[in-house]
């Protein structure tokens, strides 16, 4: 078994994580890039050992982003930061399968589906949570409190906006080369790593950990109220 989950671990590294996908999540995700992908690395051989295949595992991480938000409904805000983690983790392990067997059109539209639905409602659950329980305030704004919710979910709006356009300039450009770039340098800057990682679940993600644990997750929604409308007209504007 010991022999088995080494050479599984080592094929993903060749097969499944070439350059060009390092390069994505390192684009995409310092966050990804370095721990959820990593976790996922650790797990995904255990899964094909047991042949457990990727919409199994989508399905399953699917179930850990519904407990995230359950555990805002209650106020649980250090367990649903947790538990959008693991959906994280998973969302990398359904990759790394499918990558090693055989991917379908069907498994990745159900992967980009209940990844669009947790990361959409992430942020509306947490200022639900908020509201309900009257917890998670550091910002002592009597509008914050009284809108914390309403505010949520206009971030939302602005994220499925941001998503919603970036597909277009897929579809009608057919610019499917990877992620959108800041600039025209083949090299990543450090300027690059910090506007891409400032907003959307590449943020959210690591963010709400430590917020959670502070119990100041209005200042994460507020914060994305703030960049996502910045995000969003460069999105459009971006040639």
């Amino acid at each position: 078994m010991i022999k088995n989950y080494i050479s599984i671990k080592n094929r993903l590294f060749k097969e499944a994580y070439t350059e060009e996908r390092r390069f994505f999540d390192k684009i995409v995700s310092l966050w990804v890039y370095s721990v959820t992908r990593p976790l996922s690395f650790l797990l995904t051989p255990f899964f094909i050992i047991l042949k457990i295949n990727a919409n199994f595992v989508t399905f399953i991480g699917f179930l850990f982003g519904l407990f995230s938000f359950s555990y805002c409904f209650y106020g649980s805000f250090i367990e649903a930061a947790i538990f959008y983690n693991l959906f994280l983790v998973f969302d990398s392990i359904d990759g790394n399968i499918a990558r090693l067997t055989k991917p379908t059109k069907i498994g990745e539209y159900y992967d980009a589906v209940t990844g669009d639905i947790i990361n959409f409602f992430f942020i509306p659950f947490i200022g639900l949570g908020i509201y309900l329980n009257n917890v998670g305030f550091i910002l002592n704004n009597e509008f914050i409190i009284n809108n914390i919710f309403v505010l949520s979910l206009v971030v939302s709006i602005l994220q499925l906006m941001f998503s919603l356009n970036s597909q277009r300039k897929k579809n009608i450009f057919k610019n499917n080369n990877g992620p959108v770039r800041v600039g025209s340098s083949e090299k990543v800057s450090i300027i690059e790593y910090i506007i891409r990682n400032s907003f959307g679940f590449a943020f959210n993600a690591p963010v709400s950990l430590l917020l959670a644990f502070y119990n100041a997750l209005d200042i994460l929604i507020i914060y994305n109220l703030i960049i996502m409308p910045f995000v969003l007209i460069f999105s459009i504007f971006k040639k």
